[in-house]
């Protein structure tokens, strides 16, 4: 029999977490962040020191004199401190996103599961009646060798095990299709024993809308990234406002004239008047429609999340109702023992098996497709 509860949804997504450490989308993400965060913490390094020489030829023998200087430019000691402030937020927010890629990987990975565990049902459902085609027909042409059934019986089963037989065909290529796009999402590495140990659904239930909404509050990762990268405006804000202060230059040189030695001692202020105009603005707006952009996609967030809900509940009302049908007593073989027991024709026969078949299929479906609604819901359950 089939169930909705056969193995715990724990299991499913240690199988997702062994497959996603292979993932080479995740690798190669990674490793741009560390590239990306990289670029970013350079961006608050001092500015490089300058060093100058120089050398004068007199004329008329009067001399030469040669001088050698370095120096170092630096801006108002707490715009690095701000700046600080913004990079660390960056660097937040990029592995929140990374968070995200991780997140829609891992639900990808878990629907390719369901997907086989789909296809692999519907095998053993298509095979079992195969097996009540095949020795129903194994009867039918003894009847034939013996004179007492028509030839046309035999053909009319002929006729139904070659539809089955498509059907089969049909399901095995959907399985094996499931099975390439999971050993890709493995990193190409082969994962028999993964996909022999998806048999049965996992138990995901219902949850309240208040949990949900807390969840998509607490672990939606593009959501938090957009947290992240709003203090991270708001800090390069504040450094653009301290970039206003005076920045300073420091050098020491050393000069050779006419015999005479001397040492020097610069200092430089550098009066941002023009270059830093509207940077802080512009980190505010940024800020701002971060923020707003962060309220609409709670909104979109929650709405998917009542309406995926819904669905769920609506299927899972009717796999309940179906239920009973399929789990109180076996359908099929009672419709064979009344074949077998001359209660009903061959033609009766065929027409009810078909019938029970997509009954049998429908329901399977439903069963389907509420794990995968579900397997939605409950996403943030992966990031565990």
């Amino acid at each position: 029999m089939l169930s909705i509860n056969a193995c715990y949804a724990s299991d499913i997504n240690d199988l997702v977490k062994k497959v996603i450490a292979n993932n080479r989308t995740i690798t190669v993400t990674e490793l741009s962040n560390k590239s990306e965060i990289e670029g970013l913490r350079s961006e608050n390094n001092l500015q490089d020191p300058e060093i100058g020489l120089e050398h004068q030829w007199g004329m008329h023998n009067i001399g030469n004199k040669w001088s050698v200087s370095i120096s170092q430019s630096f801006d108002w000691p707490s715009v690095y401190s701000a700046r600080k402030d913004a990079i660390r937020q960056s660097e937040e927010a990029m592995s929140r996103m990374y968070l995200q890629v991780a997140l829609d990987k891992m639900l990808e990975i878990k629907l390719t599961m369901l997907d086989i565990i789909n296809a692999k049902q519907n095998i053993i459902l298509a095979e079992r009646i195969m097996e009540y085609y095949n020795q129903l027909r194994e009867t039918v042409k003894k009847g034939v060798d013996m004179g007492e059934m028509t030839r046309l019986d035999l053909n009319k089963l002929d006729i139904e095990c070659a539809r089955i037989s498509s059907k089969l065909v049909a399901l095995n290529r959907s399985l094996n299709e499931s099975v390439t796009s999971l050993e890709a999402l493995n990193g190409g590495h082969d994962c028999n024993d993964i996909i022999s140990s998806l048999v049965s659904y996992p138990d995901d239930v219902i949850k309240s809308e208040d949990y949900y909404v807390t969840a998509i509050e607490t672990y939606d990762p593009t959501i938090l990234y957009n947290r992240s990268k709003i203090e991270s405006s708001l800090s390069m804000a504040k450094a653009a406002r301290r970039s206003r202060m005076p920045g300073f230059s420091v050098g020491y040189g050393y000069e050779y004239e006419l015999g005479e030695r001397f040492n020097i001692l610069s200092l430089g202020i550098t009066l941002p008047l023009f270059s830093h105009r509207h940077k802080s603005k512009a980190a505010e707006y940024e800020a701002l429609a971060t923020e707003n952009e962060n309220e609409s996609l709670l909104i979109d967030g929650v709405a998917q999340m009542k309406a995926d809900r819904n669905n769920a509940l609506l299927l899972i009302k009717e796999i309940d109702r179906y239920r009973p049908s399929f789990e109180r007593e076996d359908n099929m073989a009672l419709l064979k023992k009344a074949y077998d027991g001359g209660q009903i024709n061959l033609i009766t026969f065929i027409q009810e098996m078909d019938y029970f078949l997509s009954a049998r299929q429908e329901f399977q479906d439903m069963i389907y497709r509420y794990n995968i609604v579900m397997a939605k819901l409950n996403r943030y359950s992966l990031l565990d």
